[in-house]
């Protein structure tokens, strides 16, 4: 994969299609960081999986500079609320205790801010 080759299904695709010909700038950013993301998991010779898309998501909210960025934020929340629902059950089980308290924190951070976000992430999951 190449960083912003969208396959079709792919979650790039998905949100290149809905993100990739807006103006708004949350959209923008929205693009910009899974392009990131993309690169960072071209980089790690990791396969574009739901679980790759996870897992750089998670590291981006860990890195302080991150967290100062509310718009970043926004975006990675958005991000991962389109790849949850695709990750694996064992893979979310094993690594929610971690993940819950890193979102928890960075969603407290910046409540105000990234409303849109905390509510795609909280509604992607039935447990």
């Amino acid at each position: 994969m190449e960083a912003g080759a969208a396959q079709e299904g792919s979650i790039a695709a998905e949100v290149l299609s809905k993100h990739g010909h807006s103006a708004q700038p949350e959209s923008q950013q929205v693009v910009a960081v899974l392009h990131a993301l993309e690169q960072v998991i071209v980089e790690e010779k990791l396969p574009p999986s739901p679980t790759s898309f996870f897992a750089a998501g998670m590291s981006v909210l860990e890195r302080p500079d991150t967290r100062g960025s509310a718009q970043v934020v926004q975006a990675v929340c958005t991000l991962l609320g389109l790849v949850l629902p695709r990750v694996p059950n064992p893979v979310l089980r094993a690594k929610w205790v971690g993940a819950s308290a890193l979102i928890t924190s960075v969603l407290k951070q910046h409540t105000a801010q990234v409303g849109l976000g905390r509510g795609g992430l909280i509604r992607t999951r039935s447990w």
